[in-house]
């Protein structure tokens, strides 16, 4: 009796057993998928560049943007980096970015973001805003490189580096 007794207890250890590795294998699961996918690492750059945009730190900034940076505008990482350091971050006082949601599609080594939020920011005590909305969202296209993921193109985000460049210049007659 004692070896079927040992038997029937085992069956609730199997059971529980079984039970703790389907949950070991889920919570793995959801830490692979908020902390390493593609899909949130994309989201974490973002709020990286955000950051760094608040900071007023070019380099921190430029450090998600790819060498090979080119935008429907026109704009080159070198027209990014110059814009960046040159009157951009020197003219803006205090920035504030509140991010509301951020959609990232990954496609293999390419990823697309769609973000919605506002930028604050004053410029010579001028309060500015740009608004995204999910009509016109800010898109960032990310390409996978050397193992992270960097800014290939924005959309919806500035505008051409020298025309951008003039209307700073014009504002309030100097820049």
């Amino acid at each position: 009796m004692d070896h079927k007794a040992d038997k029937i207890a085992a069956r609730p250890r199997a059971g529980l057993r079984l039970i703790a590795a389907v949950l070991f294998a889920a919570a793995a699961g959801a830490v692979w998928w908020l902390v390493l996918s593609p899909q949130a690492r994309v989201k974490r750059n973002i709020k990286a560049m955000a950051a760094a945009f608040e900071a007023r730190d070019a380099d921190g900034i430029l450090e998600h943007f790819s060498p090979n940076y080119n935008d429907a505008a026109g704009n080159t990482y070198q027209d990014m980096d110059s814009a960046l350091r040159d009157f951009i971050l020197p003219l803006v006082e205090e920035a504030k970015i509140d991010i509301q949601d951020i959609r990232a599609q990954v496609d293999r080594g390419m990823a697309t973001a769609h973000v919605r939020g506002v930028i604050l920011y004053k410029i010579k005590g001028v309060p500015r805003r740009e608004k995204f909305e999910e009509e016109n969202p800010a898109v960032l296209v990310f390409e996978r490189e050397n193992g992270a993921w960097r800014v290939v193109s924005l959309e919806n985000i500035g505008g051409n580096m020298a025309d951008l460049q003039e209307s700073f210049e014009n504002l309030n007659g100097v820049f």
